[in-house]
């Protein structure tokens, strides 16, 4: 295992800039998530660490080793593709082993740590298969037993479930987690679905046009988004945008939202200031129908025009209006009936302000 580290690494192809900067340190043993929309530069940061992608400038940091100019056989990491890239006219077991064979292993040795791998993934039953025998999970997990078996430094897997059924994402986000923590190896995964980030992740890097907007735990950057974009691309459904005004009134903050106002919670009062234009954040599920469970002085009481409604299950996703303001709550289906006009409240505890000009968090300034 190795901590891994980029410094100011940079990539570009031509005129383009993909990778504009990237600082950042990885844990020894520590499962991290590049996480942002297609064309942000995940996958390239990921390619340039296993070696598959030259760097333009800056440095990787394998342990204490610059690997800029190592080949890519020579770092010491292992990669599990989106695409599964295994040999066809290998069986299972074959495809494990291949990459034990190059490095000159003893058939015993080989033979044991196969099968070790295929116990832990539950391939035993499939070892004498070639691929076009094996489901797409099948196949994956044939990938990360062949990238298990070289016992690497670095586990690096490039959007390895988005060829699968959403079930068995599911389960193999299980076994991608079980993997870890039985080998604790330091791992570092791509994707652009947020789920698989905030259920996979010790830490998730949330990037956008090459940049970091944000590096934290889970829950860090669910309730806490340093910015915008990271409020709506965090959460599902997303959060609630309202454009609004800060007022003084007397010693107390509102936000005029147009056709209501909002008190602004005494937290911000040091970080606003009157005549500001800012975005007002909340999610859908910290808007209710019934008050009953929050406390009375923290809410902020509404009246909304129903346009339309979605079922979730268990819930509704009711698409509502405030003045000529949008906006999404979720409600269980017991509470919702067939008003197109309702009240709702929210909780001020869960408010959000945004500055309107730069879009960053007013919490964080």
């Amino acid at each position: 295992m190795a901590q891994v580290e980029f410094k100011n690494l940079k990539k570009s192809f031509g005129d383009v800039e993909v990778v504009k900067q990237f600082d950042l340190k990885v844990q020894d043993g520590e499962f991290l998530v590049l996480l942002g929309p297609s064309g942000c530069g995940k996958s390239t940061i990921l390619r340039m660490l296993a070696g598959l992608e030259n760097i333009t400038s800056g440095d990787v940091i394998v342990g204490d080793r610059v690997v800029n100019d190592v080949d890519a056989k020579e770092r010491d990491l292992a990669m599990v593709f989106q695409s599964y890239a295994l040999y066809p006219h290998m069986t299972v077991y074959e495809n494990i082993a291949f990459a034990l064979k190059l490095k000159g292993m003893k058939k015993p040795d080989i033979d044991t740590e196969v099968r070790k791998a295929a116990k832990m993934l539950e391939l035993e039953p499939l070892l004498d298969r070639k691929p076009k025998e094996l489901s797409g999970g099948q196949r994956q997990r044939v990938a990360m037993g062949r990238a298990m078996v070289r016992t690497p430094k670095v586990f690096l897997f490039d959007e390895p479930l988005s060829n699968l059924d959403a079930k068995l994402r599911g389960t193999m986000r299980d076994e991608i987690k079980t993997l870890h923590r039985t080998l604790k190896t330091t791992t570092i995964y791509v994707t652009h679905d947020q789920i698989e980030a905030m259920t996979l992740a010790n830490r998730v890097v949330i990037l956008k046009d090459g940049y970091i907007e944000q590096v934290g735990t889970p829950e860090e950057v669910f309730r806490h988004p340093a910015n915008e974009f990271v409020a709506q691309f965090i959460g599902n459904p997303s959060m609630n945008l309202l454009d609004g005004k800060i007022e003084l009134h007397g010693d107390k903050y509102i936000v005029d939202l147009g056709q209501e106002t909002l008190t602004v919670p005494s937290r911000f009062h040091d970080k606003i200031r009157s005549g500001q234009a800012v975005r007002v954040g909340i999610r859908p599920t910290d808007i209710y129908l019934r008050s009953n469970h929050i406390e009375h002085d923290q809410i902020q009481s509404f009246t909304v025009s129903i346009k339309d409604k979605e079922l979730l299950g268990a819930n509704m996703l009711l698409k509502t209006q405030i003045g000529e303001q949008h906006l999404l709550v979720e409600a269980s289906i017991v509470d919702t009936d067939s008003s197109a006009i309702t009240d709702i409240v929210w909780d001020i505890n869960e408010l959000h302000l945004f500055d309107k000009e730069n879009g960053r968090s007013l919490a964080s300034v």
